[in-house]
């Protein structure tokens, strides 16, 4: 069960977007039962982490209060995040260079 973010709608503005969009990740991640209580905002943060919201300007601020905690915690979970994708990153290169030897 994920969103539909194909569905047509329109926003007066890009705070607009941020604030539906982080409030809508959050019920979703909230209704997931495979999602332990611990994890939900490491998870919500995840997802939108995957849809790129992060890129835009002020994104970072307005989760942390959305979900109720300091944007320090959101750029904890976004530098975990970039810190895995590298290894993982990391982790193919080296085995594709393994391969051609």
């Amino acid at each position: 069960m994920g969103l539909n973010f194909m569905d047509e709608s329109y926003m007066n503005d890009a705070t607009d977007l941020i604030n539906e969009t982080i409030i809508k990740m959050r019920n979703v991640v909230l209704d997931d039962p495979t999602v332990c209580a611990s994890n939900k905002n490491k998870e919500i943060i995840c997802r939108l982490h995957e849809q790129g919201l992060f890129n835009l300007k002020n994104s970072i601020v307005k989760c942390a209060k959305v979900l109720g905690i300091s944007k320090n915690t959101v750029y904890m979970h976004i530098r975990n995040l970039n810190r895995k994708e590298e290894k993982e990153s990391c982790s193919v290169q080296n085995a594709d260079n393994r391969n051609a030897l």
